[in-house]
């Protein structure tokens, strides 16, 4: 399930740093404090930065807009339905200095995907498997080579795996995908100096530690459910933290919204 959730920019404008993954990560796990060991447990998810009209300064962005968009996606409907529940009881939601209020929810619907698909990132995502070795979460791997295509295949089985929603023979049927980068924009992208790959901080198991991001475009051609399953759960390694959130490029012609409504809460009468 994906959702956009608008907010109203109470403060009038706040300051955030560029790479913000980790404060909005903080402010969803606020929101499930108390639930079920499930959702601590919950590791297919993942979530933009904040989207709004902003100024590049030398100590981050500064919003400066009415308005700013969120996107939030789960495997799990009931975890979004949690989040969501959460910030709606809350007055003012707070991210870094920007001082929040959730104004109103939508509902991504997608159609089938099928066959290849032009994905854009909204986050930068982290094609290293889990379980590697550290050191090669920061090194640089061109991503129009066969060794970055190999990190992503890798990488997508093993999430699948581990998400036990799928039987063996269909873990078999989905291995094989094609995944290639957009090697125009990569080019382009060289020719200007402009940054496709960067070191962020994040944390691991409750440390500190830097990992190499890549952000570009690129074509994934799959069976259906491999579709639907990076765009709910993400791409890579570190979704919950706020890594490898994607979108389409043609999202409006394949992407419908509509309100979200809350599910009634269960009671004893």
């Amino acid at each position: 399930m994906r959702v956009r959730i608008l907010f109203e920019l109470v403060n009038g404008e706040g300051l955030l740093p560029f790479h913000h993954q980790n404060l909005i990560s903080q402010l969803i796990k606020a929101t499930i404090r108390g639930q079920s060991s499930d959702f601590f447990q919950q590791s297919h998810y993942n979530f933009s930065g904040l989207k709004g009209q902003t100024k590049v300064t030398s100590d981050g962005l500064l919003f400066h807009s009415p308005k700013v968009t969120l996107v939030l996606s789960a495997a799990d409907p009931s975890f979004v339905e949690q989040v969501i529940r959460s910030l709606l009881s809350m007055d003012k939601v707070f991210v870094g200095s920007l001082v929040l209020r959730v104004l109103e929810v939508s509902t991504e619907i997608y159609q089938k995907l099928e066959g290849a698909q032009k994905y854009v990132c909204l986050s930068p995502f982290i094609p290293i498997c889990e379980g590697e070795d550290l050191a090669e979460i920061k090194r640089f791997t061109p991503p129009d080579t066969f060794p970055f295509a190999k990190m992503v295949h890798r990488s997508v089985l093993n999430r699948f795996e581990k998400s036990d929603r799928f039987e063996p023979s269909q873990l078999e049927r989905f291995q094989n995908f094609r995944f290639e980068a957009d090697t125009l924009y990569l080019l382009k992208a060289r020719a200007t100096e402009k940054k496709f790959s960067r070191i962020y901080s994040t944390q691991i198991a409750e440390n500190q530690v830097e990992v190499r991001g890549y952000t570009f475009p690129f074509l994934l051609e799959a069976e259906p459910e491999v579709h639907e399953f990076l765009l709910t759960s993400g791409i890579g390694e570190l979704t919950s933290e706020g890594f490898g959130m994607l979108d389409l490029a043609d999202h409006k012609t394949v992407c419908q919204s509509e309100p979200y409504h809350l599910k009634r809460e269960k009671t004893l009468f």
